[in-house]
């Protein structure tokens, strides 16, 4: 999903062409997520045909889900850093926005708002 985000925003091809999960977090990425448009088609291979603000909202609610069952299995195998550290992934900022993106246009259809749908651009 993170690769995903960064491929449909950049502007150029990397200078580095991400094959690992720490070569896709350098500062580059951050600039290029600015402009990922939230209403925009998101890039899925099936039949299903989604809006970013869906398909994230989708993505990291199975996230949370799966973070949350990790603790309740592994509860008892785990110190307490690492519940701690679960829990706080599960609370952050960035999951409680993509959580709560479609709301944002649900609400700006209703009141007929319009604006730019580049979340991530702050």
């Amino acid at each position: 999903m993170l690769h995903g985000m960064y491929k449909a925003c950049i502007s150029h091809p990397p200078e580095i062409v991400p094959t690992v999960i720490s070569e896709l977090f350098l500062d580059d990425y951050f600039i290029q997520l600015a402009f990922l448009d939230f209403s925009k088609p998101a890039p899925l291979s099936s039949t299903l045909s989604l809006q970013w603000f869906d398909y994230l909202k989708m993505e990291i609610e199975k996230f949370k889900t799966a973070l949350g069952r990790t603790i309740e299995k592994y509860a008892v195998f785990l110190d307490a850093n690492s519940i701690a550290l679960l829990e706080t992934v599960i609370d952050s900022r960035f999951i409680l926005l993509i959580a709560q993106a479609p709301v944002i246009r649900d609400v700006d259809r209703r009141e007929n708002f319009r604006r730019s749908y580049n979340l991530l651009e702050g």
